[in-house]
């Protein structure tokens, strides 16, 4: 997989993405309302037949060089008149090109379609193209109408159970996953610092696309790659070609029994989104139990957004209705997932890509009976002389969570401002940024992020917590 890959700044790509939706639009209302509608629907005639590009392998065969019909008829066991009607309709979409000569070529979207692509399409083409899964969306209507997902209902078992048992369909899964993970694990990367971290606990992590490209950026850090017996029996490859192979342990196991011990981040990356709020509780609080004090646990998933574009988190949330018992979710319910847990979140840091990374630490410090944490989402450095002073003036809790019984806030101090009454302290180098607030007990004062961002107080400004 290419590192030299550049990725857009999170606010560039929003940016792209809004000037997209706008084009679109333009595009949709530049002819009559029934024949957009018509692209619409005929939609799903194009994603089969690239779907049967990718059966066929003739983005593989044009690797090398392109070829007449006829060689390439042979080369992938077509009929060569069929083969040209349906290499005809790909080309006007963009995929595949004919030369002057009349031999075929690939484009840049045909090259997606190769198996050894660094991020393939090859096989989400065909995933989403095969007769189970196009039987399952023919079915849609049905989980509309009741709410209930289909497949258990079809197939007698859940979605994870009737993979185990279809094994050419697993595959077909696990290639989809795994080009699929390429381009996000770079903009998740990009996204998010995973330099604090020692030691990373991917749960879920499949084959490991993810927390091999973690680590290749990471050249201090070690992981864990946690998953079921059966697909990270096959992880040693990629790990391998990544060149971090000698720097992750890999665990079998279900992450609805336990998680590895000892990490300083679990990453969960689309692993919350498969299940309904009560067993999402369930593997957090299996998190929650292996996570030391200090850990950070991130949710890397489409956060869903609130506006009305398109987004490819809304349409994934069709194939959870369809497929599984879990949802797409947005910040709100990211946030009270984590609660539920025994964490609390801080952050949810966007990408260029439509994931968003849930960043939640360990809540839970000790307290006085009838008093409420003071939380702020974020961290004050050991050495910071303003938590020695508010623990000799009566309040208890640790550098996260400075409790006092009686409060009244009286003024905040914003990032890189000073005011009276406010004061910065730790390290100036890490741009770590102390909030200043007075107490009838005293004052307590609580850090922003390393990176510079204040993340706000999750308590009603000026009343006191229940």
């Amino acid at each position: 997989m290419p590192r030299d890959v550049k990725i857009p700044p999170a606010k560039v790509a929003r940016i792209v993405e809004r000037f997209r939706h706008h084009l679109y639009r333009l595009h949709q209302r530049s002819t009559p309302a029934a024949a957009a509608m018509f692209e619409m629907i005929t939609g799903a005639w194009v994603a089969q037949a690239i779907q049967v590009a990718a059966e066929l392998g003739i983005a593989n065969a044009l690797a090398d060089d392109p070829l007449p019909l006829d060689d390439l008829a042979d080369r992938v066991g077509a009929d060569p008149d069929a083969l040209r009607r349906l290499m005809r309709a790909l080309i006007s979409r963009g995929i595949f090109r004919q030369r002057r000569d009349g031999r075929y070529d690939l484009t840049a979207l045909a090259e997606t379609l190769r198996s050894d692509a660094p991020f393939s399409m090859h096989g989400y083409a065909r995933l989403i193209g095969s007769p189970q899964h196009r039987e399952h969306w023919s079915l849609l209507v049905e989980s509309v109408k009741s709410g209930k997902a289909i497949l258990p209902q079809l197939r007698g078992k859940d979605a994870f159970d009737y993979l185990r048992d279809e094994p050419e369909l697993a595959k077909l899964f696990n290639d989809a996953m795994t080009g699929t993970d390429g381009l996000a694990a770079i903009a998740i990367v990009a996204g998010y610092s995973f330099g604090p971290y020692r030691t990373i606990v991917d749960v879920g992590g499949g084959r490991g696309g993810l927390l091999s490209t973690i680590l290749a950026a990471t050249p201090n850090a070690r992981g864990v790659l946690y998953d079921l017996p059966e697909v990270v029996a096959g992880a040693s490859a990629l790990l391998r070609q990544q060149g971090v192979e000698d720097r992750v342990r890999v665990e079998g196991g279900s992450f609805f029994d336990s998680v590895p011990s000892g990490g300083d981040a679990y990453v969960l990356k689309n692993v919350v989104h498969d299940w309904p709020d009560g067993q999402a509780v369930a593997i957090l609080r299996n998190v929650r139990v292996a996570a030391g004090a200090d850990a950070t646990v991130l949710l890397v998933e489409a956060v869903l957004p609130e506006h009305d574009r398109d987004f490819a988190g809304k349409w994934v949330d069709l194939e959870l209705l369809l497929e599984a018992t879990g949802r797409e979710r947005d910040a709100a319910e990211y946030r009270d997932l984590p609660r539920r847990a025994g964490f609390r979140m801080t952050r949810v840091v966007q990408t260029a890509e439509p994931y968003g990374v849930v960043g939640s630490d360990v809540s839970g410090c000790p307290a006085r009976p009838g008093s409420a944490p003071i939380n702020f989402g974020g961290t004050c450095t050991s050495s910071c002389s303003a938590v020695s002073r508010l623990r000799s003036r009566g309040a208890d809790g640790c550098a996260r969570h400075l409790v006092v019984r009686r409060w009244r806030l009286v003024r905040l101090a914003q990032p890189r401002r000073t005011r009276r009454g406010s004061f910065a302290a730790g390290n100036r180098s890490t741009r770590h940024w102390c909030t200043a607030a007075r107490y009838r007990r005293g004052v307590a004062h609580h850090g922003g992020h390393r990176d510079g961002r204040y993340p706000g107080i999750q308590e009603p400004v000026g009343r006191r917590p229940a």
